[in-house]
């Protein structure tokens, strides 16, 4: 996990990221989630986005 700017990063073990929180100001409400899926050969299949809300937006 790597953390700066307002944004926390998880990797997977293919070491490219599963999931980006970023949040603005540090205020937990204001934060948006972005959960990326990938297939066998590691291309993103599903990239998920959620705000502080819990509202998905599928891209």
């Amino acid at each position: 996990m790597t953390t700066g700017a307002g944004r926390t990063i998880q990797w997977t073990s293919f070491n490219i990221p599963s999931q980006i929180v970023s949040c603005k100001g540090g205020d937990p409400s204001a934060c948006k989630t972005t959960r990326f899926t990938y297939n066998p050969e590691h291309e993103r299949t599903v990239e998920n986005q959620t705000d502080g809300e819990g509202v998905p937006d599928f891209v």
